[in-house]
């Protein structure tokens, strides 16, 4: 309902019109790495391996939002 109230208010707007919105996703992007956790699987036995190691930034790191 809402998408067709939108559609209705704005049905006569022209290109010119149009071309003065900045349409936007809403993404998040971080600037270093996942936000969440990760994880990897090995045998009990085994050892880390280096290449799963990830490196970290304390205190955040920051985001583009």
């Amino acid at each position: 309902m809402k998408r067709y109230e939108f559609a209705k208010k704005y049905r006569n707007w022209t290109t010119a019109d149009w071309n003065k919105v900045f349409f936007s996703d809403e993404s998040k992007i971080n600037l270093c790495g996942s936000d969440g956790r990760q994880y990897y699987w090995k045998r009990k036995n085994d050892r880390m391996k280096n290449n799963f190691i990830v490196p970290t930034i304390k205190h955040g790191g920051g985001h583009i939002q």
